[in-house]
C-alpha cells in the first residue's frame, strides 16, 4: 500500500507538472481542466492511502515530505532529457 500511495502520488505531481504553462518535459503543456483535476485525484487518494497504513500524524508527514521532494525534483528532470536530446551524455 505504501507503494501503490507513493506511485499515486508521484503521478499526481507530474500531472499538475504538465499541465503547468511553464513545465519543460513537453514542447506544449497538456490542457489544464481534465490533467489538474486528475493530478489533484491522485494526490489526495495517496493521502488517503498513507493515512490506512500509518499513524495521522506520520501520514500527514509523509505525504507532505514526499510532495516537497517530488515537486522539487521534477524542474531538475527537464534538464536531464534537454541534455539527453542534444546528445550529451548525462555521465
Amino acid at each position: 500500500m505504501q507503494i501503490l500511495s507513493l506511485i499515486m502520488l508521484t503521478l499526481g505531481c507530474c500531472l499538475l507538472y504538465l499541465s503547468n504553462k511553464n513545465q519543460g518535459w513537453l514542447a506544449e503543456a497538456m490542457s489544464s481542466r481534465p490533467w489538474r483535476i486528475m493530478g489533484w485525484i491522485f494526490i489526495f487518494s495517496a493521502l488517503i492511502g498513507w493515512l490506512k497504513v500509518l499513524n495521522t500524524s506520520t501520514a500527514l508527514f509523509t505525504w507532505m515530505v514526499s510532495l516537497m521532494l517530488i515537486f522539487g525534483v521534477l524542474p531538475f528532470i527537464s534538464l536531464l532529457l534537454n541534455r539527453t536530446k542534444q546528445g550529451v551524455s548525462v555521465e
